[in-house]
């Protein structure tokens, strides 16, 4: 494990909005040691910043967001920012469409025990899938999907205000308590991950009298595929704008500026979409309840 110099941990702490009360989740100086990659010494002087803690717990979500403003370069959540920083680096074409063989995975909770063999794949635009594979509580499909971007701008002067006025107001956090995701406590902390950023930026729109949906899909960048949500607005004529808060807000720290304005109108061929009236979970009927599971997407460009 790698360590790095001192680090000022209050600074960092200046923009972390604390877990509240309730919603909290806490986790050893270990698990705190492996995630900043750093020494013995600097968790206790992590400690001593401010941070919450609870005997010798530190809260979860906190760390995570910590390690992201650390500054380090070395931190776990500060690394995962480079997925994303390949998926926008200003040397790539952002549009160009781009077909890989992709592979989509779920098992069943009840693994052994299930006997179950319906499944449903999401509706993924672009996909092309060859027969699925089901075993004994597991499901294995694999196909070839095309993806594109487009370059485009919202038009709409009122969206382009509460875009403005949202992403200047709100900063990325690393979420992990499901409750933590609702538009009230956006709007109060001014923070969330991709999910609590898209539900409030389109609560604020819908309040404006604007029309706008949220939408999921898997982020790519050569390595593996990540579940994502982002926003869409209509214009007047019916177009439908893609509008990507959470990698707005992190664009002017982690990516570039110029990205930032690409994620108001404009479509990355890295995003593989899902149909508008579905989601990212993979549906499996067991013993005759539905559930909706996550799966794991790997992609392999052609």
């Amino acid at each position: 494990m790698s360590s790095h110099g001192s680090t000022d941990w209050a600074r960092a702490l200046e923009h972390v909005s604390p877990t509240p009360d309730g919603y909290q989740e806490w986790v050893d100086a270990d698990y705190a040691r492996e995630l900043l990659r750093c020494s013995d010494e600097e968790i206790t002087r992590l400690r001593s910043s401010g941070i919450q803690t609870r005997g010798d717990g530190f809260e979860l979500s906190d760390l995570w967001n910590v390690g992201l403003y650390s500054g380090t370069g070395a931190s776990r959540p500060e690394l995962e920012m480079v997925f994303f920083g390949l998926v926008v680096s200003p040397r790539r074409d952002w549009i160009v469409p781009t077909e890989y063989s992709i592979t989509l995975e779920a098992a069943c909770p009840s693994e052994g025990d299930c006997v179950s063999d319906r499944w449903e794949s999401p509706q993924l635009l672009g996909a092309r899938w060859h027969e699925g594979k089901s075993t004994t509580g597991r499901v294995r499909w694999t196909g070839e999907i095309t993806v594109s971007g487009r370059r485009d701008i919202v038009h709409d002067s009122q969206a382009q205000e509460v875009w403005a006025e949202f992403v200047n107001g709100n900063s990325f956090h690393y979420l992990f308590m499901r409750r933590e995701q609702t538009p009230e406590l956006t709007r109060t902390r001014r923070v969330g991950d991709c999910t609590a950023l898209s539900a409030a930026l389109s609560e604020k729109l819908a309040g404006h009298g604007l029309s706008s949906r949220t939408r999921d899909g898997f982020l790519f960048s050569g390595r593996e595929a990540r579940i994502h949500r982002w926003v869409e607005f209509e214009e007047d004529n019916g177009d439908w704008k893609p509008l990507d808060p959470s990698m707005a807000v992190l664009a002017p720290r982690f990516f570039t500026t110029e990205y930032a304005e690409f994620c108001k109108g404009s479509l990355l061929n890295r995003l593989v979409r899902i149909a508008p009236e579905d989601t990212f979970h993979v549906h499996h009927w067991c013993a005759e309840h539905r559930m909706d599971l996550i799966p794991a997407v790997a992609l392999r460009k052609n």
